[in-house]
């Protein structure tokens, strides 16, 4: 069994260089003789819009595995948006205290799922391959907003949250295009995208899929390791100016932004 995931931002770069990386390692499987492809894609490759270069690139790797690749028994999950991005410190997105942000609005609602349910639903279609051959599963567990996600971190945390999208959307359209319409594309109400029969499709495969609170209470911390109903540590002189270096690049891209809109 092969499990696909490829990645655009990254890596590739561009759409049609993991558009290529897909081929080649299904090419590879098939050549290989393996049993089994299970392809990682998106819960927006259909109907998402072209403009967002990673979904649409999910599309066309779908559309190669199922129609030209030749390979025998294949299974797609299409996944949703990850809780793990709530504390991405990679990206510039570590879960602080009182704080929660995502690329989102704080009212859109977002379909999400946590990435230990997405190996779960991988486990399942591998284990049954003649049950799951040509099929495709949304692994889709929870439809909630950022301030609904706020809310459920202030009950659980003991500290009460509010939510903020970041980086701020006009960064997004300059500098993430790719990230800007998949944005506008939730903003919009997710035209074409219903995923209500999916959470309950999904959530009848993997009965303990979690939603935010479970995913906040496994968690169980800050991004610094603080634990949630525990009061802060003491902050020093140096984690602040820290915190004051680390801001200054974006204070000065936000300036440059801002002069360029001016011209």
């Amino acid at each position: 069994v092969v499990v696909l995931i490829t990645d655009l931002l990254h890596i590739a770069k561009k759409r049609e260089r993991e558009v290529e990386h897909a081929k080649i390692i299904v090419d590879a499987c098939k050549e290989a003789g393996t049993h089994h492809v299970i392809l990682c894609s998106n819960n927006f490759a259909e109907c998402g819009p072209q403009a967002a270069n990673h979904l649409g690139s999910k599309g066309e790797m779908e559309a190669y595995l199922k129609k030209e690749s030749g390979i025998a028994c294949y299974t797609i999950l299409r996944p949703g948006s990850f809780f793990e991005n709530f504390d991405d410190p990679v990206n510039m997105n570590p879960l602080k205290r009182g704080n929660l942000s995502d690329l989102y609005d704080a009212d859109s609602r977002v379909a999400l799922v946590a990435t230990r349910d997405i190996g779960k639903a991988a486990v399942l279609v591998a284990d049954n391959p003649t049950e799951w051959n040509g099929k495709t599963l949304d692994c889709v567990a929870s439809l909630k907003s950022g301030n609904e996600c706020a809310a459920i971190l202030s009950e659980v945390s003991g500290v009460p949250c509010t939510y903020k999208p970041a980086p701020p959307r006009f960064i997004l359209k300059f500098l993430l295009p790719d990230l800007y319409h998949m944005v506008r594309y939730v903003s919009d109400g997710m035209p074409g995208y219903d995923c209500s029969d999916d959470i309950k499709r999904f959530r009848s495969l993997i009965p303990d899929a979690m939603g935010p609170k479970e995913w906040f209470t496994a968690k169980g911390c800050w991004s610094d390791g603080s634990k949630f109903n525990e009061p802060p540590p003491p902050e020093s002189n140096r984690s602040i100016a820290v915190y004051v270096l680390l801001s200054m690049p974006i204070v000065i891209l936000a300036i440059v932004v801002a002069l360029e809109l001016r011209k």
